[in-house]
C-alpha cells in the first residue's frame, strides 16, 4: 500500500497490476521450476487460473472502478467485509462451523478498520457495488482455492494461479492504453511491489491451507492497520488517535474470531 501510494499515479491501477501479478508469477515460478514432481494436472489448469483471474484480475477491476466513484475511507471500510463474507461462505458450503465468537469478532474487526480510516464521504451507489462486489470475489476465491491446495503443494497453486491474474489484467490494460513511461525510482517500485506480491500470496496460500479460509482473509484486516504507521513514517502521513482506537478495536476482534474454538 505504502510502495503504491508513493507511485503517486505514476502508472494506471490495470497496468500497475498486471506487472505486480507478471513479477508475482515469475517469482512464483522460480522454486516451481527447481523442484520435482511436476505441476499441476490439465484438468485442474482452468480452474487454477481461473482462482486466480477471480482473486486478481475480477477483484482488481471492480475494486479500481469502484474507487473512482466512492472515498477512499468508504471504500476501505466497505472492502473490509472481505473477512465477513469468507466466513458465511465457508459456513455456508459446510468447510468450517460458524460460532458466535468467530462472527462477533469479525464484526469487531470490521468496525476497528471502520474508526481507524475515518469517515468515508458520500458514496456513489454503483461505485460501492463495485467494491463489494471485489470483497465478494476475494472471498469466493479463498473458498475455491482451499480444495486446490489439499491435491497440490503450494509451489504447484502459487504461479498458476497468479498466471491466470496476468491473463486477466493483460488485456484489460492494454485496452486501456500504452503502458506509461516510468523512471527508474517508479519502475523499482513497481518491481518491489510485484516481489512482495509474489511472497505474500505464497503465504497466504501457505494461511488457507494450514488453517481455514475465514481466519486467514481476517487477518488481512491487519493490512490498512500497519499501512497507517508506514505511511506515517515514509511519507510522512498523519496518523491520529482514533486510528490507534480502531487498532485496538481490530486487534480485539481479530483475538475474538481466533480465539479457542467451542
Amino acid at each position: 500500500m505504502v510502495a503504491t501510494r508513493a507511485l503517486d499515479g505514476a502508472v494506471g491501477p490495470l497496468w500497475l497490476g498486471a506487472l505486480r501479478y507478471a513479477t508475482g508469477a515469475v517469482v512464483l515460478l522460480v522454486p516451481w521450476l527447481l523442484m520435482r514432481g511436476g505441476g499441476v494436472a490439465r484438468r485442474d489448469l482452468p480452474g487454477v487460473m481461473a482462482v486466480g483471474a477471480i482473486q486478481f484480475g475480477l477483484l482488481i477491476a471492480l475494486l479500481n472502478w469502484g474507487l473512482e466513484r466512492v472515498a477512499a475511507g468508504t471504500a476501505a471500510l466497505l472492502f473490509a467485509t472481505f473477512p465477513l463474507m469468507t466466513l458465511l461462505l465457508v459456513a455456508a458450503t459446510g468447510q468450517d462451523r460458524l460460532t458466535a465468537a468467530k462472527l462477533g469478532g469479525t464484526v469487531l474487526a470490521l468496525v476497528g478498520i471502520g474508526v481507524a480510516v475515518g469517515p468515508g464521504g458520500a458514496a456513489d451507489p454503483l461505485g460501492a457495488l463495485a467494491v463489494l462486489g471485489a470483497a465478494l470475489s476475494g472471498a469466493v476465491a479463498a473458498v475455491l482455492t482451499r480444495p486446490y491446495l489439499a491435491r497440490y503443494s503450494l509451489m504447484r497453486v502459487g504461479p498458476v494461479s497468479m498466471l491466470g491474474a496476468v491473463v486477466a489484467l493483460g488485456p484489460m490494460a492494454a485496452l486501456g492504453g500504452p503502458l506509461p513511461a516510468m523512471d527508474v525510482r517508479e519502475w523499482t517500485l513497481v518491481l518491489g511491489i510485484g516481489l512482495s506480491s509474489g511472497l505474500a500470496y505464497w503465504l497466504w496460500l501457505a494461511a488457507i491451507k494450514l488453517a481455514e479460509p475465514a481466519p486467514a482473509t481476517l487477518l488481512l484486516g491487519l493490512s490498512p492497520i500497519a499501512a497507517g504507521p508506514l505511511g506515517a513514517l515514509f511519507l510522512g502521513e498523519t496518523v491520529g488517535l482514533p486510528f490507534w482506537i480502531g487498532c485496538a478495536l481490530t486487534l480485539g476482534g481479530i483475538a475474538v474470531a481466533l480465539g479457542p474454538r467451542r
